[in-house]
């Protein structure tokens, strides 16, 4: 029996945040913060994505250049909106203090910082080879598509970041349930999602 490589790839990535609960002592932000820069990281993996469709199918990067500017207000409004929804869920929560302590926080005597962003990004660029150039996303994709399935994807989480942040207005949860509807969703939403 063949394992589906998306099932192991969403299994992978809701381990390194329930590790960091449990074992490494991060609080929700910090799992909050380690989703972001991969949020972060899928993001600088579309432009890759688009000079490679622009190499093999021709064009010009202005003519999609309205989509990159969405899209990056799109991920700058649902990164305000989690901050908002931290707020309300911690009120005394300090975001500078959090940063630095999560990148500062020593594991084997290093600090994670230095090793979960090229983690992630090593993650995010075999993802590209895999999903994208190896599928030949590049020479079939029309760039256009390409990005209003990602304006999509933005937009669905700008409305579950706000709704989330409306419900911090009127209700707020442990910080545990926080974390499984997090590691959940995210992890349905990357096995429900075709590969761009």
């Amino acid at each position: 029996m063949r394992v589906n490589q998306k099932y192991v790839q969403s299994f992978g990535d809701a381990l390194i945040p329930v590790l960091g609960y449990f074992l490494w002592n991060w609080n929700l932000y910090f799992i909050i913060l380690f989703y972001l820069l991969d949020l972060v990281a899928a993001e600088i993996f579309m432009y890759f994505k688009s000079k490679k469709i622009l190499q093999n199918q021709g064009g010009k990067w202005r003519n999609s250049l309205i989509y990159h500017f969405l899209s990056l207000i799109l991920i700058v409004a649902a990164i305000l909106m989690v901050h908002l929804s931290m707020k309300g869920i911690e009120p005394k929560i300090s975001f500078q203090k959090e940063i630095i302590a999560f990148w500062s926080y020593k594991d084997l005597g290093i600090e994670q910082g230095y090793l979960l962003v090229p983690l992630l990004l090593i993650v995010g660029y075999q993802r590209y080879k895999l999903e994208f150039v190896a599928q030949k996303q590049h020479l079939k994709l029309p760039i256009t598509a390409m990005w209003r399935s990602r304006l999509k994807e933005n937009s669905f989480l700008l409305a579950i970041t706000g709704l989330v942040y409306g419900t911090t207005l009127f209700w707020i949860f442990p910080e545990i349930a926080y974390l499984i509807g997090l590691i959940l969703f995210t992890t349905a939403y990357r096995i429900s999602r075709k590969a761009i």
